[in-house]
């Protein structure tokens, strides 16, 4: 069976990047960035070698993971926390090519990278820092860990990483409605679902959010109790959940 989901992955794979793409895909260095142009997108993609890049890629490009909770109608806003080589954004980009696209990333290695991928999209633009309950800093956890599971701490006195609040995003964009809220923030969504939610959660049309429950077991609890009082319907998709709220007023 493992064989089997190996070939098929790489049927798709190939359906996107082709023959001589797809040997450089499997065949990534370290310490070398390879670019791949691929069907349907304008501008190429920069990934690097010996790293998660593929895998993220191959997830949020090529599977197109998000794509069954795309609304019908084209949103406005989209923050996408957590946003790593900007694959995601990428995505949300070329389906929505008029919406506001925010991506923050707090790793300074991924963050070079998510502005080559987003330079041409200029509906994206790139946070170098990470989403917080408040505006504070911050500090990585884990600068050993693979470069899609960066985690980050609170450290006011001494953290070199801004962060920012949702509220604090909003204000700074001039927004009132967030139609999209992707977070993908290895364990820090408690942080944000936990304190001060009640400031943002009735602006929010869809949240698409990875749980970490290895890392903090509260994290499904707090995110039930944030949105208690929402009506809403409930998706899930790989490693994704979905959250979409009715009888929105934006």
């Amino acid at each position: 069976m493992r064989h089997l989901h190996l070939i098929i992955n790489f049927i798709r794979v190939f359906k996107y990047l082709g023959l001589f793409q797809i040997l450089r895909f499997y065949t990534l260095k370290k310490n070398k960035i390879s670019q791949f142009k691929i069907r349907n997108y304008k501008n190429k993609f920069f990934l690097r070698g010996a790293t998660s890049d593929s895998w993220v890629f191959d997830m949020n490009i090529i599977r197109e993971e998000y794509k069954v909770f795309m609304p019908i109608e084209s949103p406005k806003t989209i923050l996408d926390a957590g946003a790593n080589i900007g694959t995601a954004s990428r995505f949300f980009s070329n389906q929505f090519p008029k919406a506001e696209i925010i991506a923050i990333e707090p790793d300074s290695e991924n963050y070079e990278i998510l502005i080559k991928n987003t330079e041409y999209n200029k509906n994206i633009q790139c946070l170098k820092g990470g989403l917080w309950s408040s505006d504070t800093n911050l500090s990585i956890v884990n600068d050993d860990e693979w470069k899609y599971a960066i985690r980050v701490k609170q450290d006011a006195l001494e953290g070199e990483i801004n962060a920012f609040s949702i509220p604090g995003i909003m204000k700074m964009q001039g927004w009132d409605f967030i139609d999209i809220l992707k977070l993908d923030i290895e364990g820090s969504e408690v942080e944000i679902l936990s304190k001060h939610s009640e400031l943002w959660v009735e602006k929010i049309g869809m949240l698409i959010i990875e749980l970490h429950p290895s890392l903090d077991e509260k994290c499904a609890r707090v995110l039930f109790e944030a949105f208690s009082n929402k009506d809403f319907n409930l998706q899930w998709s790989g490693e994704n959940l979905a959250l979409i709220f009715k009888n929105q007023n934006n």
